[in-house]
């Protein structure tokens, strides 16, 4: 095997599939999976990784001066490529000792590299399943949700995230038990339905695929969804497990709606996050009286306390509610409108967070709920 690449697309490639490289428990099982898949054939470099979980491929151009295929060792390897600054063209020859050398200029390097025939080819997929949906949007939809994943292992499935896909619409849940997450999007050529969970970090390693207005095919196979961006393709193998039917736990009403600007509940929620990280809970209060809530927050070394204007709608009386400052401040800063909506149904019972559009209050393609603290 021989060719010649830029050098910033290979190490782009190389980089992005790296994500995938199997973690030390799964190298112990199966050694070959610390590598990553270099296949030189026609005018392109087919590049992968996988961890069984997910398994990464990227595509791209380069001069094959002799096609061929081998596994080359991830741990440095990526790391070297992205310390060749200023070199424009490489050329890389592996030889008949399972060397592969990297010539840049007048210098080169080899790698130990091994044998492809036994690392494991992307699973096909078929056609039952299948939408199409915008790059952008579908970042947007992970960004906004996967950050409500567990990361306790004592349930597993929650540290995954829920797609679902249902009358050309796609929404994504996530929760931790402790607020949860919702988002949807509409798809276009929808054919069947969906209702798979996914590890929460390799959708956020898919996020770093999504680029622009491309066009992402989602094809979704009995235990595993492709992701295929033409020159990317990512598989991810589902959660197993039931999911919490999330439905239930959403509130269906509000007693109190309250309608605050975001970017000075923000400045807020900052300020008195720095004091709540020390007490136990990271809890801070929020009081409504009237046309303003009140936010205080107590610390070992000081008190914080803060009054921001609202519009109010609904019943007319002094509530109290306790809440953990950073599962407040998380979902908000993920809103992109100027106001947002808070639902209140009573003081114990979990609030809900939404964008707040005054021509449509159902139009929100977001919903996120926080429970409240007893104190």
């Amino acid at each position: 095997m021989k060719f010649r690449c830029n050098t910033e697309t290979f190490a782009g490639a190389i980089r992005l599939v790296s994500k995938a490289v199997s973690n030390k428990r799964t190298l112990s099982m199966i050694p070959i999976l610390e590598g990553i898949k270099i296949v030189a054939k026609g005018d392109s470099l087919i590049i992968s990784a996988t961890n069984i979980d997910i398994f990464i491929q990227k595509t791209i151009k380069a001069q094959i001066l002799l096609e061929g295929e081998t596994v080359v060792i991830s741990k440095h390897f990526d790391e070297f490529l992205s310390r060749l600054v200023n070199i424009e063209e490489i050329e890389l020859e592996k030889t008949e000792k399972e060397i592969i050398i990297i010539n840049y200029g007048e210098n080169r390097t080899e790698f130990m590299c091994a044998d492809a025939k036994a690392y494991p080819v992307m699973q096909q997929v078929d056609d039952d399943t299948t939408f199409k949906i915008k790059a952008k949007d579908l970042k947007d939809l992970i960004e906004k949700t996967i950050f409500c994943v567990s990361q306790e292992n004592s349930r597993p499935i929650l540290k995954g995230a829920l797609l679902e896909l249902q009358d050309e619409q796609l929404s994504v849940v996530a929760l931790d038990g402790h607020r949860l997450s919702l988002g949807s999007k509409k798809v276009t050529d929808a054919k069947g339905s969906l209702r798979k969970v996914i590890l929460g970090k390799n959708l956020a390693e898919l996020v770093k695929a999504l680029e622009g207005d491309k066009q992402v095919k989602v094809n979704v196979q009995r235990n595993n969804i492709l992701f295929d961006m033409d020159d990317t393709k990512i598989t991810m193998m589902e959660l197993q497990g039931e999911y919490l039917k999330y439905q239930e736990v959403i509130p269906k009403k509000s007693n109190i709606d309250l309608v605050i600007e975001k970017s000075k509940l923000i400045d807020t929620l900052e300020r008195t996050g720095i004091l709540a990280r020390e007490n136990n809970r990271n809890y801070v209060t929020m009081s409504l009286e009237g046309e303003e809530i009140i936010i205080n927050v107590t610390g070992i070394q000081g008190r914080t306390t803060e009054k921001l204007p609202v519009r109010k709608s609904g019943e007319d009386r002094y509530i109290t509610i306790a809440f953990n400052n950073r599962y407040l401040y998380e979902p908000i800063s993920k809103i992109d409108e100027d106001y947002i909506l808070m639902k209140i149904e009573q003081e114990n019972k979990p609030i809900i967070i939404q964008a707040y559009k005054e021509e449509d209050a159902e139009a929100a393609e977001f919903l996120y709920m926080v429970l409240t603290i007893r104190i």
